[in-house]
């Protein structure tokens, strides 16, 4: 990053391990958009209730589960694997370099995505880290070595 302002942190690898959930409109959508004949006002559509549901590998497409596990949790199946979410293999460099401002912390791992490998990060010119400068993961770890330079 050079010559720039983030707004927060800095991460090297993976940002996020965690298995994304979504909202679903449920049917019937209550109004569609449409214009008054009357009075050429035009309104939106105004749908109605939504269920959250969040992405599980489990079961074959098009599965959908309601409270499968008793715990207020709705599912709805992916064919694509949900392990290792976020995770990067191989070697991270994170270079700050010139007037670059970051408002947060650095780190030359991920937040929760894993780093099987080396992480490298370098502070050069006049770069400004306002919180905390990590040759590692937040909440994620590296296997690799880690390195912090200075210049």
């Amino acid at each position: 990053l050079t010559d720039c302002t983030v707004n927060g942190s800095v991460y090297g690898a993976g940002y996020s391990a965690t298995v994304p959930s979504f909202d679903c409109y449920l049917l019937p959508i209550k109004h569609y958009p449409h214009q008054d004949p009357n009075t050429s006002i035009c309104y939106d559509y105004e749908v109605g209730a939504t269920k959250r549901y969040t992405w599980t590998h489990d079961g074959k497409n098009g599965d959908t589960w309601d409270d499968r596990d008793g715990d207020g949790i709705n599912y709805v199946h992916t064919d694509h694997s949900l392990t290792g979410l976020g995770s990067v293999t191989g070697t991270v460099s994170v270079t700050i370099d010139g007037e670059t401002k970051v408002a947060g912390s650095v780190y030359g791992g991920g937040d929760e995505g894993e780093l099987s490998g080396d992480a490298t990060v370098t502070l050069q010119g006049n770069a400004e880290v306002m919180v905390d400068v990590f040759g590692g993961g937040n909440k994620a770890d590296v296997s690799g070595d880690t390195t912090v330079n200075i210049k």
